[in-house]
């Protein structure tokens, strides 16, 4: 099994009802703990599965994500790149986060905790969901 996001975990889940968090909580502890074998994708999350979870480390991995090498070089021509800052008002370099709308408090969060990002952020919330 593959651990790739607790923060919904370490924030306790701020949005959910006490019962829910607790059922949240208590259904993915065991899951982890009925895993063969839990993959996670750095050392900070394998110390979070430990903690919040009780989850001996030996029974853990980190396996880092990897990088498709075509994202390296860019995939957007230059023409492409002015396209993508006009339509969506963006500047470069930006990050782009994929996830469930549901999480939108999570997005910002990621990037409040960010040390790279927290300064613009707090500069500039000019942000697009």
């Amino acid at each position: 099994m593959t651990v790739h996001d607790l923060l919904e975990h370490m924030s306790r889940g701020q949005r959910k009802s006490g019962l829910r968090r607790s059922m949240h909580y208590q259904l993915t502890r065991r899951v982890l703990k009925g895993a063969a074998r839990i993959f996670a994708v750095s050392q900070f999350s394998r110390a979070k599965i430990e903690k919040l979870f009780g989850i001996p480390s030996a029974k853990i991995d980190v396996v880092y994500n990897a990088i498709d090498e075509r994202f390296l070089h860019g995939h957007a021509s230059p023409a492409e790149r002015q396209l993508i800052a006009e339509r969506y008002l963006v500047t470069y370099p930006f990050l782009l986060y994929a996830a469930a709308s549901a999480l939108t408090r999570t997005w910002s969060a990621l990037l409040r905790r960010s040390p790279r990002c927290a300064g613009n952020w707090r500069k500039s919330r000019n942000s697009r969901i």
